[in-house]
């Protein structure tokens, strides 16, 4: 019971600063220290059971981190909303849907001269609104070629927009 509990002391340290500080860089770190810590420290007999310890604790807050932080979440708040970008940047998208919202955002640029780039009447702060609402509608799960129509249909018809 001792060894457990001696193994779960060489984790606790890993455990708290990678939930804490919620860095991976942060996470390997303290496993690195924790490990020579008890490879130096502690008992030869017992020293594999220490590091399947700490081994234990570094993927399980690797898995609490990736699903806690994402990475398209940390992505999306550095790079900032271009308004000249249409959303049919999206990588993601199977050709099936990415056919759908290319044919979505063409029929939009055909219909709306103020989300057109290419035209004079082309309304950046406009066209902001638009990509802020579809990126919204994205995250409630709407598919990306009725989430851009839905945009645009929201923003448009707020500020009196017709067809």
């Amino acid at each position: 019971m001792a060894v457990i509990f001696i193994a779960l002391l060489h984790a606790a340290p890993v455990f708290l600063i990678g939930i804490h500080t919620k860095s991976r860089g942060w996470l390997i770190a303290s496993a690195v220290v924790s490990g020579i810590l008890a490879v130096n420290f502690g008992g030869d007999r017992y020293v594999f059971v220490d590091l399947l310890a700490i081994g234990v604790t570094v993927i399980w807050c690797w898995i609490a981190l990736a699903t806690a932080y994402p990475k398209e979440a940390v992505t999306e708040q550095v790079t900032a909303p271009v308004p000249d970008q249409v959303p049919n940047q999206e990588p993601e998208l199977c050709p099936a849907e990415r056919d759908r919202l290319d044919l979505a955002v063409e029929r939009v640029k055909a219909t709306y001269p103020q989300l057109n780039p290419a035209r004079q009447e082309y309304d950046r702060a406009l066209m902001a609104e638009v990509l802020e609402e579809y990126r919204g509608l994205l995250r409630e799960g709407t598919a990306p070629y009725r989430a851009f129509q839905r945009a645009v249909s929201y923003v448009l018809v707020d500020r009196g927009y017709r067809a």
